[in-house]
């Protein structure tokens, strides 16, 4: 394992540690490097958390009211991660996935105008959409695949136990613990976990100008179509997947506590106040 690959499996065991001594129910977890779009809370999770339910409560024998279902109904929930349907080292998309991949697993679809148009997506996520026959401006929940990244998850006290166990993460645990964190929640989550992602994603992490004490391109490194997506970051000010983020420093208010209470205002009317984006 590298230096990278312990320092994340050592913080996340952490948080999910001090998790299950706190007596909280669930806890979602963000990595330090997020964006996320100035809609997130008044348009995004909204929307998500209502077809969580909705998908739930059609394959339980006790529909619930929580906010994002039942928590007896999931182990993890992704809503930042890169659920390519494929390892890193397999091909996915057009060629590879068909409409008939998504209609095999539970899910729902549904309609999300802060959704970048797919020519401002990363390559690799654009082409899966296209595979899978999800319309423009539509988002799915569905069971998970291949959810690499552990940018932002929700958890359990159930889940996150699991996780801490000798089931995942313990030197008692099978060969795969030698692996990345987020490697080693893609395999649990195909043979123990209940899984569920927002495809895309509705969190994505940040590309780094600096050095990192967790970097893992040193394992994985970076094909062609990371640079496009490199080159669509520049073009677009954004982060790869987020319509209206941070990473261009347009949303920054410093000291200007005027400015906060009018982005404050926009985030809660859905409205994303970039100069010459109104929507």
């Amino acid at each position: 394992m590298t230096k990278g690959m312990i320092l994340a499996w050592m913080s996340h065991l952490h948080v999910l540690e001090w998790f299950l001594s706190s007596g909280l129910e669930t806890a979602l977890i963000l990595e330090d490097d997020m964006d996320w779009d100035q809609r997130l809370r008044s348009v995004q999770i909204p929307r998500a958390a209502s077809s969580f339910r909705s998908l739930f409560n059609t394959i339980t024998t006790s529909p619930s009211s929580y906010y994002y279902g039942s928590p007896s109904d999931w182990d993890i929930l992704y809503l930042g991660h890169f659920d390519r349907w494929a390892w890193p080292d397999q091909s996915s998309g057009v060629g590879y996935q068909t409409p008939s991949d998504l209609a095999a697993v539970p899910h729902r679809l549904f309609a999300d105008a802060t959704l970048p148009p797919r020519f401002d997506m990363h390559p690799r996520v654009a082409s899966l959409l296209t595979a899978l026959d999800v319309a423009p401006a539509t988002r799915v929940i569905h069971r998970a695949k291949v959810p690499l990244g552990s940018w932002a998850y929700a958890v359990t006290r159930a889940s996150a136990a699991r996780i801490v166990s000798a089931e995942v993460a313990a030197p008692e645990a099978p060969k795969w613990v030698a692996d990345s964190l987020d490697s080693a929640l893609v395999r649990a989550c195909a043979d123990t976990l209940r899984c569920w992602s927002v495809f895309p994603e509705v969190f994505h992490h940040r590309e780094g100008e600096g050095s990192s004490m967790i970097d893992y391109k040193e394992q994985r490194g970076a094909g062609e179509e990371d640079y496009v997506a490199a080159r669509q970051r520049k073009r677009t000010g954004e982060t790869d997947q987020i319509g209206c983020g941070f990473a261009s420093g347009e949303l920054d208010w410093g000291k200007d506590l005027e400015r906060l209470e009018r982005l404050r205002e926009g985030g809660r009317r859905g409205v994303c106040l970039k100069e010459g984006r109104r929507q």
